[in-house]
């Protein structure tokens, strides 16, 4: 709980952190006599997530945000968000291609698929940038990475924001929260006055004598 608070506190305004210690807990008292090592390193308590590399759910969910970026990164001229309408398909980026697929076969766990993982992932890849370049090649418009934030009638972006309706091949997330949709609870509206009428009875002996608790 002080992890998360701290690491949230101060975002947007400034703010502080109150942590009240039990001086009759060990584990408190501990912490309070060894508080500036324990918040220097407290991120070491901070367990691993449990994702596996290159794995088919991790690529539906974040293959298409890596690729936009390197595309982006590849050179100044896909930089700006129009450029994403220079996108000829998979021929343009053979080399991005190539490394991308190399590094998802060297990180892998060897297997008799680690082979094939760097082959999906070039698959995956191929089939992205060939589908990107078809949505650039619509005529009668302009295709962006992003909606601009100015009103524009002929830009279409080409990356979508992850929502309620299915994942598409350039659905790209911009945070972690973005990865599963929230569920929403709906609560039944009959309050307390629903609650079983508990009632409880004075402790019974092995006779089934009520007893003086």
């Amino acid at each position: 709980e002080y992890i998360q608070a701290s690491s949230r506190v101060g975002r947007s305004h400034p703010g502080f952190v109150v942590t009240v210690l039990n001086w009759a807990r060990p584990r408190d008292l501990s912490h309070y006599e060894q508080f500036e090592h324990y918040h220097a390193v407290f991120y070491r308590y901070v367990e691993a997530l449990s994702v596996t590399p290159f794995a088919s759910r991790a690529l539906t969910r974040g293959l298409t945000g890596v690729l936009a970026s390197l595309v982006r990164l590849d050179g100044q001229e896909f930089n700006p968000n129009h450029a994403a309408q220079d996108v000829k398909g998979a021929g343009q980026f053979a080399e991005l291609t190539d490394a991308f697929a190399q590094r998802a076969q060297d990180t892998s766990f060897p297997s008799e698929e680690h082979v094939e993982i760097g082959a999906a992932v070039r698959q995956a890849l191929t089939a992205r940038l060939d589908e990107w370049a078809g949505e650039a090649a619509i005529p009668n418009r302009k295709l962006g990475y992003r909606k601009p934030r100015k009103k524009d009638d002929v830009t279409v972006p080409l990356l979508q924001a992850p929502g309620k309706d299915p994942w598409g091949p350039f659905t790209a997330p911009t945070s972690m929260r973005e990865v599963e949709p929230g569920v929403g609870l709906v609560l039944g509206g009959g309050g307390r006055d629903n609650v079983p009428g508990w009632r409880f009875g004075k402790p019974v002996d092995a006779d089934g004598e009520e007893v003086d608790s």
